[in-house]
């Protein structure tokens, strides 16, 4: 039972994301950057030319005041308390952009062997645990029932998030046709 929680706990730290803020030198400029943990990799979010711009966005993104992030903690909470607020920045990624990268992550993470093989083995794992479980111990059985659903139920989201993603893309493949049509009549009048 304890390894089939450490197995949750791990699968839900996965799919948990976390952010951080970096201190980089680009071209002799120091930059701060935000990246975000994603399926168990490290990915590029954000680039600011001020600690306080980018401590001001990371508790947008989290929701909480940044702690053991690569720049002190204090650092941060000392630029957010200096510095004026920062003006908004308009989004240049779209919703229907934004579903189709998540649909492609989720591809990856399906498509991923170890993470297959972990569900698997989660699946295994909980079915073993239900034969081994008295009948009486109602609370036991409960529990390895949820856990059984539960894995079902992380495949069936990713699956869900691919299939929104493969929407998403037709969409954005209709909107692409569309504005070229608009095109084609304005060049046929000026040809």
């Amino acid at each position: 039972m304890s390894r089939l929680k450490t197995w949750f706990a791990a699968v839900a730290a996965f799919f948990t994301p976390s952010c951080e803020v970096r201190k980089e030198v680009l071209s002799g400029e120091t930059c701060y950057c935000i990246y975000r943990r994603r399926f168990g990799r490290l990915v590029f979010l954000e680039r600011w030319s001020t600690l306080a711009g980018a401590a001001r966005r990371l508790v947008e993104l989290t929701g909480t005041t940044p702690m053991g992030t690569p720049v002190p903690a204090e650092q941060i909470a000392e630029a957010l308390a200096l510095a004026p607020p920062p003006r908004p920045v308009p989004s240049l990624v779209s919703s229907k952009q934004r579903l189709f990268d998540i649909g492609e992550s989720a591809r990856l993470v399906l498509e991923n062997p170890a993470f297959n093989e972990a569900l698997r083995l989660m699946r295994d794992e909980a079915a073993a645990a239900q034969k081994k479980c008295p009948i009486r111990d109602e609370e036991g059985q409960r529990l390895l029932a949820q856990a059984a659903r539960l894995t079902d139920a992380v495949e069936q989201t990713l699956r869900g998030m691919l299939e929104a993603g493969k929407m998403a893309k037709a969409q954005i493949d209709i909107d692409s046709a569309r504005n070229e049509a608009r095109k084609q009549p304005v060049l046929r009048k000026v040809l």
